[in-house]
């Protein structure tokens, strides 16, 4: 086989080498058409509406597919119209254009001058004649087509290496994009259930609806004298619990009397009175009871929940309120469902300072029951209840405390008890209690379970979360503002979640319309990038007698 016919095979990314080495092309082909391309690209964007001008920029002008192919890439678009076609167009402005030639035979006209101007660049330097070509081609345009040869050759490796992958990356990417916005926005949307249940579990707790947190709080508070009214009905039931307590006493530690649950007792003989009459043993003539009135600057409405957040509230899966045992450590600060009368609050006219000159005596000694209680911050003048003294003994934390003390302490004894009297191999106690009173004696193990059940149903009553919360806002009226504030921010929370779920929707339907842009350029830019490839083979197989030309790693790769 003779080397004329052995095929050309020239690799993708050494054409333009190949080319320029061969003199095919001359190494300044990027200047010589530099000026002509931005002069096009200015002049194609002044176009008269005209059908003959619109197919030869599309390429569909039969005379114009005869001599050359436009080629159009994406980042060059309209740039290589060659100087055919430019006269075409000036021979097509010449008669859109014809109103604006004077009696000299000028124009006028920007666009004519545009495109005269660009012919003239085509010949300048005879860029469009030149010599003929070394393979023997009589086409006088042969300098330019080697100069767009060139810009072929640098299209195909363009395309090739960069625009299509380019391309086919952009729309991995943008898939990337659809998928992770689906599952970012099903978790936001997660996310945001979740602290809605979270939102609506605290406010059950609460005993609210969570419409309006502070107007509910507050009526919930004003309605916390009524629920301890309720509950004291139920206590009033403990008069048996109570006496086969001290009974029970009395007789294993052989003593006539015993002194026990002090707080049950006095509700259970005079009922759910002051503290000041509990404390004392007098009853006042006066109560001076106001209401608690909590107040919300917009100041505090508007602090954030990171400076509400020293109070420890869990509002996962209920609200976190300690141990019970520490409700009966729970300082009371006087404020309560009533207010405490300051001493600058009150003018000289309704302070009774005694004889002139003496000096007040602030620390008040008062016997209860045998004990004293000395140094509290309590101001009496007569028998005037007021401040902590004129709320209830189960409004009262420090009795309503003792009251869950002595439940308490009655719980362990009849689950003791009730254990004792189950078991049967406890002969010695059985024995021994066979000359207890009766009463001890006839009570069963039902009726200890009865008393148990009953003892049980007030603790829960007394020590219910939603109790304890009113509790705390008794005691505490910047509570009410920590609770609201923490609901509130659970709520923005939840609220956040569903924006951010909405900005990822966003995402996707963006990425999905960039998809449906990328994906018909691909076919579109390969095809091209074909026939780009065939041109240039074809172009090469005549410079060097119709030999076979293969150009390797070009659109096979694609």
């Amino acid at each position: 086989m003779s080397d004329t016919n052995l095929p050309i095979d020239i690799h993708t990314n050494k054409l333009l080498d190949w080319l320029i080495s061969r003199r095919h092309c001359n190494k300044e082909w990027q200047h010589l058409l530099s000026d002509i391309r931005t002069k096009i690209k200015s002049a194609i964007q002044d176009m008269p509406p005209n059908t003959d001008i619109s197919q030869l920029l599309s390429g569909n002008c039969e005379t114009f597919k005869q001599i050359f192919i436009t080629i159009i890439v994406i980042t060059d678009l309209m740039a290589d119209i060659e100087y055919s076609v430019c006269l075409k167009i000036v021979d097509i402005l010449a008669e859109t254009e014809v109103n604006s030639k004077n009696i000299f035979g000028y124009y006028s006209s920007q666009r004519m001058k545009d495109w005269k101007e660009i012919i003239k660049l085509y010949e300048k330097d005879s860029i469009y004649l030149g010599l003929h070509s070394r393979v023997g081609c009589d086409c006088p345009f042969e300098p330019f087509i080697r100069v767009l040869t060139a810009d072929w050759a640098q299209s195909l490796i363009r395309n090739v290496n960069y625009e299509v992958p380019s391309l086919k990356k952009q729309l991995m990417k943008c898939q990337q994009t659809v998928d992770e916005s689906e599952r970012r926005a099903e978790e936001c949307l997660k996310q945001s259930a979740a602290y809605k249940q979270d939102y609506t579990s605290a406010a059950n707790n609460l005993g609210i609806t969570g419409q309006d947190i502070r107007e509910e709080l507050m009526s919930q508070l004003n309605n916390l004298p009524k629920k301890l009214d309720q509950i004291f009905g139920d206590i009033s039931q403990l008069s048996l619990i109570r006496d086969y307590y001290k009974t029970f006493l009395t007789f294993t530690l052989k003593k006539d009397k015993v002194d026990c649950l002090p707080v049950l007792c006095y509700l259970l003989e005079k009922g759910n009175t002051t503290y000041f009459e509990y404390r004392t043993g007098v009853v006042p003539e006066l109560i001076e009871e106001f209401k608690s009135t909590v107040c919300f600057s917009d100041e505090n409405v508007s602090r954030q929940a990171s400076d509400v957040g020293n109070d420890n509230i869990d509002f996962g899966d209920g609200i976190d309120f300690g141990d019970d045992t520490a409700s009966t450590e729970t300082p009371s600060t006087g404020n309560g469902d009533f207010v405490h009368i300051e001493q600058d609050d009150l003018s000289q006219e309704q302070i009774d300072y005694g004889s002139e000159g003496e000096a007040i005596n602030w620390d008040i000694t008062s016997a209860s029951n045998g004990d004293e209680i000395k140094g509290m911050d309590i101001t009496i003048t007569g028998n005037i209840a007021k401040g902590e003294d004129a709320q209830s003994v189960l409004l009262n934390t420090t009795s309503r405390n003792e009251l869950m003390n002595e439940l308490i302490e009655i719980e362990g004894f009849l689950d003791q008890r009730l254990y004792e009297l189950r078991s049967d191999e406890d002969i010695v106690s059985s024995n021994q209690f066979q000359s207890a009173p009766p009463l001890l004696q006839l009570t069963t193990p039902d009726g200890v379970t009865a008393m148990l059940a009953l003892v049980k149903k007030l603790l829960t009553a007394l020590t219910a979360p939603k109790m304890k919360v009113l509790y705390y806002m008794k005691d505490s009226s910047k509570y009410i503002e920590n609770v609201s504030e923490k609901l509130k921010h659970i709520e923005s929370l939840s609220e956040r979640s569903q924006n951010r779920s909405k900005l990822f929707e966003s995402k996707r339907i963006a990425a999905i319309e960039e998809m449906r842009i990328i994906e018909p350029k691909i076919p579109v830019l390969i095809d091209q990038t074909k026939a780009l490839q065939r041109k240039i083979e074809s172009d090469i197989s005549k410079r060097y007698k119709n030999r076979v030309v293969n150009i390797m790693g070009g659109i096979q790769v694609l």
